[in-house]
């Protein structure tokens, strides 16, 4: 059988041949899916249930498109066992709290999941995986699938809610996307007992199902507690020695800034963007290698994607209103256009909640400086900021001198995000990439220009304001 699924490995790269497949095999074990149940102790509805399932093959659009359960193929972990006749292990759900191979991966509107990865991998590892989701999704080899009212059960047998206190300094970094970010967190990685979590997908997924009204407000705002809460125990139960725990958001989470806050008020914030024509132009030359090397992504897959996780304020209302026009839209907007539309509401959802941030940082004060007297002042600066008193600063630095996102992101798929020029892919002149832009910014009442300087752009932070 194994057999079978890996011959057909190359296909299932195919999104939609992947997704036929999964058809096939969801008929074929949701009659048998009872033969994963696994529980923990308790009596009656009290009984936490689980179900666990080894992966068979994966599939995606793209290498950072893997942020769907479905893109998994799953077979039950028991009937694997009855078939081949090797036992799985950590089938308790009570197991993941401490085992480090388990790790927190995703939220639908019917479960919370989390997944095995090999033993020699941590997922969790900046300096292994720069982003948490692709360790998960390249890696895992179980799944453990909770329903949400397990999930809750398990929560409240566990007392995280009603009684945990995190012991660790916390601290979280909000982006615009292409902005230093996962530099950023090389750097702190190598500060003495701290735990970096780079990109962890679980808190993402809250945002799309309130945006697409499957979650309301006040669920969100209970799931993002509970998923920080259990985060931060978890590191503290696996490495007792940690003393600072980073938790770097998915660019799609800065609606969640306030949330967070309300969960765990003494945490701090670091705020970090890059100007328009910057990061803009990043994503731009992404997709021109992506329009080489993956055009059927490019035509179909790739605008879908990112307006599926565009991250505007919850309020006001009008945001909301504008992005549901413009996913309909989607198939006349340019690049440029779904591009700016991205970037401009993560600046918003920054700018919104700016009281909250211990300091907000630019792409060009921490990486576009030749200055190592400056880029060591930002440094110990943002350290003083965030309570880290202890670390080497030549130690820190050494950081900027290897790639700081493991060239995940400088393959044939995609480009280097230092030195991109911003050239639309495609046959548009610059001139109409700018009114492009600038006509999203008018839009979302935003006082930007695709063609901002630095300082200009500094004084924008400085100074513009956002009612919430």
């Amino acid at each position: 059988m194994t057999y079978l699924f890996k011959m057909f490995s190359f296909y299932g790269r195919f999104y939609v041949i992947h997704q036929f497949f999964h058809l096939i095999w969801e008929l074929i074990w949701s009659f048998l899916v009872s033969n994963s149940t696994i529980a923990s102790d308790g009596n009656d509805d009290n009984i936490v249930h689980g179900r666990i399932y080894r992966i068979l093959w994966r599939s995606a659009w793209f290498d950072q498109d893997y942020h769907d359960l479905k893109n998994f193929l799953l077979i039950p972990s028991r009937l694997w066992s009855t078939l081949t006749g090797h036992t799985d292990q950590y089938d308790d759900p009570n197991q993941i709290w401490t085992h480090p191979q388990w790790t927190l991966h995703g939220v639908n509107a019917s479960s919370v999941w989390f997944s095995r990865s090999p033993t020699d991998q941590d997922v969790l590892d900046i300096r292994q995986y720069p982003f948490v989701w692709y360790g998960q999704n390249t890696t895992a080899t179980h799944i453990l699938q909770l329903s949400h009212h397990d999930f809750w059960l398990w929560m409240e047998e566990q007392r995280i809610l009603s009684d945990y206190q995190p012991r660790v300094n916390t601290i979280f970094i909000w982006t615009s996307a292409r902005a230093g970010s996962t530099l950023l967190g090389q750097i702190l990685a190598r500060v003495p007992h701290t735990k970096v979590i780079s990109e962890p997908f679980s808190w993402a997924y809250l945002v799309g199902l309130r945006n697409k009204g499957m979650m309301s407000g006040q669920d969100e705002a209970f799931y993002v507690r509970a998923l920080l809460l259990l985060t931060l125990k978890m590191e503290e139960e696996r490495d007792p020695g940690v003393r600072h725990v980073v938790i770097k958001f998915p660019r799609m989470c800065t609606p969640q800034i306030g949330l967070v806050q309300r969960a765990l008020p003494q945490g701090k914030h670091v705020f970090l963007s890059r100007q328009p024509d910057q990061s803009i132009g990043s994503w731009l030359r992404i997709a021109e290698n992506l329009q080489r090397d993956q055009p059927l992504f490019y035509r179909f897959g790739l605008r879908p994607v990112v307006l599926n996780h565009i991250s505007l304020p919850y309020t006001p209302v009008r945001y909301r209103s504008l992005v549901e026009r413009y996913r309909t839209q989607k198939w006349t907007l340019s690049l440029a256009e779904i591009f700016a539309l991205s970037y401009g509401g993560s600046i918003a959802c920054l700018a919104q909640q700016r009281q909250l941030a211990d300091m907000w940082l630019t792409y060009d004060e921490l990486v576009n400086t030749d200055e190592i007297f400056t880029r060591c002042r930002v440094i110990t600066s943002l350290l003083e900021k965030c309570a880290i008193h202890e670390f080497d600063l030549p130690d820190l630095m050494d950081a900027f001198e290897s790639p700081s996102q493991k060239s995940l992101m400088n393959s044939r798929h995609v480009a280097s995000s230092v030195g991109d020029s911003g050239q639309d892919s495609g046959a548009r002149a610059p001139h109409e990439i700018t009114n492009m832009v600038n006509g999203i910014f008018r839009d979302l009442q935003l006082p930007l220009t695709y063609h901002m300087s630095s300082k200009e752009f500094r004084a924008f932070i400085a100074d513009f304001t956002m009612d919430a």
